[in-house]
């Protein structure tokens, strides 16, 4: 593997990351603000906000090459080849696929267990604080897309690829 394909790999990754991060903090977070009617400064500044981390996170995935050749992290190398021993490309993306998916379900669960205790407790006594019902589903998704990326690392090490024979079956 040469050094810019491990880098270009990297950048994916990091892409990949970047995009859970967005969807599940970033713009969960923006979206109260915009709803309960801030000043029209503050609107704009959150969707600026959110519009530059979308976009960020689509340069990273789609635009990894162009990435690596603007910041030249490929250059300075004594030899232009990385021996990871059996690894391809994709193996380091199912890889990194399979580990977020499984560091998002190791950090959630617990919490979707707590939300869940707090709630079936509410029930018998109403004097309790009441649960955050929008974060008890957000965490649920994220447990849910972290199980997603566990089980089908397959097709997600296929689409940062650009492998084009791919079905999305």
């Amino acid at each position: 593997m040469t050094k810019k394909d491990f880098f270009v790999l990297l950048i994916k990754v990091f892409g990949l990351y970047f995009l859970v991060l967005n969807l599940f903090t970033i713009l969960p977070q923006s979206i109260p603000f915009i709803m309960i009617g801030a000043d029209s400064t503050g609107v704009l500044i959150i969707v600026a906000s959110v519009i530059f981390s979308i976009g960020i996170t689509y340069a990273l995935i789609f635009y990894a090459s162009k990435v690596v050749d603007l910041l030249r992290l490929d250059s300075g190398f004594e030899e232009s080849y990385i021996k990871l021993g059996d690894f391809k490309p994709k193996d380091v993306v199912r890889i990194s696929s399979f580990i977020l998916g499984g560091v998002m379900v190791v950090n959630n669960f617990p919490k979707l267990l707590n939300y869940i205790y707090i709630a079936l407790k509410q029930d018998n006594n109403p004097f309790d604080s009441p649960i955050d019902k929008t974060q008890m589903a957000l965490t649920f998704v994220q447990i849910f897309v972290g199980l997603l990326l566990v089980t089908n690392y397959e097709w997600v090490a296929k689409w940062l690829n650009g492998d084009k024979k791919q079905k999305l079956a």
